[in-house]
């Protein structure tokens, strides 16, 4: 279930609007949620854990919820017409084909409705425990870590980056983009934060990267629409040259290894450095902003 309530709908307004509607009996399940400051799958353990730590008061609740969940109409049209969608759709059936399992096996036990519950009380503990926000961010924060012990291949490292990221990104919200090419441009991804676009550049290099580099990425920044900003994560950080106050404003914020790092080990949202490193660069001009500088 909690699979199926993270992926199903990719907007959070619309995850919002089936919940209310769903639990519009048990309002008091969703009150302490604030849909706005959490992730969809935030929302999602929220549900799960109340469902599951008041079981005999929402037995009926829990079990209408997966039927709804299993009539969800398999095509996924909401997923398909966003960017990726395709791979955005296979993620959501197959976690349609598990909720069908369930509510298949509750159908088939009418007669032994106390196993029925058990089972599904089951399913409701082992993705809680498995699958909240937090548990995803463990499992990125591995490969992460796996990555970095890789030291042959630093083409396929820098894809495998490319696509943790994006997953990264995901996980919060973000409505990333994976990398794609535009007029012989290489562009390494693109998200969405707050109400403003940014482009991605994702560096896996034994050096830190320069001002030409970093030149190179304004360039293609600055070529987009109006107020299209950028984000520039250099594993191996930025030379002095390259974090040097900018006297005009600049439309980059910087990110590097160790920056990552905190998010990955869950010691400060991306979104809270998103927020502050885009905060700090139109307060100083400077577009460097770490994680160590902000808790001081």
């Amino acid at each position: 279930m909690l699979e199926a309530l993270a992926v199903f709908y990719w907007y959070k307004r619309d995850l919002e609007r089936f919940l209310r509607s769903a639990l519009a009996d048990h309002p008091e399940v969703l009150s302490r949620i604030s849909f706005e400051a959490s992730s969809k799958r935030q929302v999602a353990v929220e549900v799960v854990t109340q469902l599951q730590t008041n079981e005999s008061r929402y037995q009926e609740t829990a079990l209408d919820l997966l039927e709804r969940l299993a009539d969800y109409p398999d095509a996924f049209d909401g997923l398909a017409r966003t960017e990726d969608g395709p791979s955005k759709v296979k993620v959501a059936q197959a976690a349609l084909r598990a909720v069908q399992a369930v509510t298949s096996q509750n159908r088939d036990l009418l007669n032994a409705r106390d196993e029925t519950l058990r089972r599904i009380q089951d399913d409701l503990e082992q993705s809680a425990t498995r699958r909240t926000h937090e548990a995803v961010l463990a499992e990125l924060n591995a490969e992460f870590m796996v990555l970095h012990s890789q030291k042959t291949d630093p083409q396929g490292r820098g894809i495998e980056f490319e696509r943790l990221l994006e997953r990264l990104f995901a996980l919060h919200d973000l409505d990333p983009r994976a990398a794609y090419n535009i007029d012989h441009e290489q562009v390494d991804g693109a998200f969405t934060f707050r109400t403003d676009d940014y482009l991605m550049e994702a560096k896996w290099w034994k050096v830190p990267v320069d001002p030409r580099e970093l030149n190179h990425f304004r360039a293609k920044v600055e070529s987009k629409a109006a107020n299209t900003l950028g984000l520039c994560i250099s594993i191996s950080g930025f030379t002095e040259g390259a974090l040097l106050k900018r006297t005009e404003r600049s439309p980059l914020i910087l990110m590097d290894g160790a920056d990552l790092v905190a998010i990955l080990e869950n010691r400060i949202s991306l979104a809270e450095v998103l927020e502050r490193k885009r905060r700090h660069a139109v307060e100083t001009g400077n577009p460097f902003y770490s994680v160590r500088e902000m808790h001081g």
